[in-house]
Parts: structure tokens; sequence; C-alpha cells
């Protein structure tokens, strides 16, 4: 996350050093998104593909 020259690590910290709430609260949620959307795909895929886990 930190050793990266993009990503949303470097999103993060170029917002934190600039005081940049929006931007924080804007990663936030992006990030809450990803992880209840590859939630849902891995349900999905575990429902559909239960013979291959």
């Amino acid at each position: 996350m930190l050793g990266a020259g993009c990503g949303i690590g470097t999103y993060f910290l170029q917002a934190g050093s600039l005081y940049d709430l929006e931007r924080l609260f804007v990663g936030v949620i992006l990030s809450l998104l990803r992880v209840l959307l590859s939630t849902a795909i891995g349900l999905v895929e575990r429902g559909l593909l239960g013979w291959h886990a």
C-alpha cells in the first residue's frame, strides 16, 4: 500500500498530507464498496461453483 507510486495507498497518503477530508472519505467509501463487491462475488461464486471449492 505504501511502496507503490499509484493506487489507493498513495491516494490516501496524498489526501491525508493535504488534509483533504473529502478525498479521504471518498477513498474510504470506495474501499468499503470494493470489499462488499468482492464478498458478494465470492458468495455467488461459492453458490454456483460449490462443487469446485
